[in-house]
């Protein structure tokens, strides 16, 4: 066994001895933690610009709650993550998550230091949105987000942009994406594809804001 193997299983044991929380075990508690031995300068790099990105949205809303990504599997079938924040920092179960490019997901579970978060993509995603000055539901199959149902005529485009609505769990108008194509149903109905504007599959930072209060 080599010396960085040796390094990462003395560090999962201490965190599941000292820290007791079954994420946490992963890493110790830092949101921005550079000294982690990284591949290479380029996913370096890329780090530190993803977190100067989402400190530049920081300074934009006011807001500070930001935290790092400690799980994210693009291959899960789940379409969940886990952050470095949870009850201890006042995250609750219900939080929204964002980021700089738009809505990520909700908080669905926390444990003491770290969180579970369903991204947008999950199965049982529904969110009121609107294109324009209509209304739909958003929703997800198998990882895709779609609107079903989408009366034919009410006249959108393709690239018109998805917000959250007035009728919304989530805070209103918080970006979702673009539309990516519409397939008609029948002659009343289409479904619309949704392209995101978060890249689920290179998060590392995210941003959570409390429960929607409809400001």
């Amino acid at each position: 066994m080599n010396r960085k193997n040796i390094i990462i299983l003395i560090i999962f044991f201490m965190a599941i001895y000292l820290l007791k929380d079954p994420f946490l075990s992963l890493y110790i508690k830092k949101d921005f933690n550079l000294n982690l031995e990284l591949e290479n300068a380029e996913q370096l790099q890329k780090l530190k610009k993803d977190y100067e990105e989402i400190l530049t949205f920081q300074n934009q809303t006011q807001e500070t709650n930001i935290s790092k990504i400690i799980i994210n599997d693009p291959l899960t079938i789940t379409n969940e993550i886990t952050i470095l924040k949870g009850k201890e920092e006042n995250i609750s179960k219900g939080d929204v998550v964002l980021n700089e490019k738009g809505l990520i997901g909700i908080v669905s579970k926390t444990n003491k230091h770290t969180s579970v978060v369903q991204t947008i993509k999950h199965k049982d995603t529904k969110i009121a949105v609107k294109i324009g000055p209509y209304n739909g539901l958003l929703e997800s199959e198998n990882g895709q987000i779609i609107i079903k149902n989408w009366p034919s005529n009410n006249n959108v485009n393709i690239n018109d942009e998805i917000t959250t609505s007035n009728y919304s769990y989530f805070f209103k108008d918080i970006k979702i994406g673009t539309i990516k194509e519409i397939i008609p149903n029948d002659e009343i109905t289409n479904t619309i594809i949704i392209t995101s504007y978060a890249d689920f599959e290179n998060l590392n930072y995210v941003y959570i804001k409390g429960s929607n209060n409809n400001e």
